[in-house]
């Protein structure tokens, strides 16, 4: 496993985030480069390929707790880890006109 920063460590405890979830994302996510590295998460194909993997039984008994991303540094440092939230489509409201004339 790559080296885990002080940062990623901590948050990773604070955000209940388990060693073994975590090598998995690394293992059979997939990543999205970003500034200064990658993203790695888990998608559709990213589930499919863990459910087929020797680790099954890991991944059936984690599969709900995949839902985070991990970003990793050029020097393969693990940097911070953080759970992903769609965001939802914002309702936009109707105004109201104060018509008081």
């Amino acid at each position: 496993m790559q080296h885990i920063t002080d940062h990623a460590q901590i948050r990773s405890q604070q955000r209940g985030i388990l060693p073994e979830a975590l090598g998995m994302v690394l293992r059979y996510g997939n990543f999205q480069r970003v500034r200064g590295g990658k993203s790695y998460y888990m998608d559709k194909q990213a589930h499919q390929r863990a459910r087929l993997s020797p680790e099954s039984d890991l991944y059936l008994r984690l599969s709900d707790r995949l839902n985070f991303y991990v970003v990793v540094s050029t020097d393969d440092s693990i940097v911070t880890v953080a759970h992903s939230y769609t965001r939802r489509p914002r309702r936009h409201r109707k105004r109201r006109y104060n018509n008081t004339r």
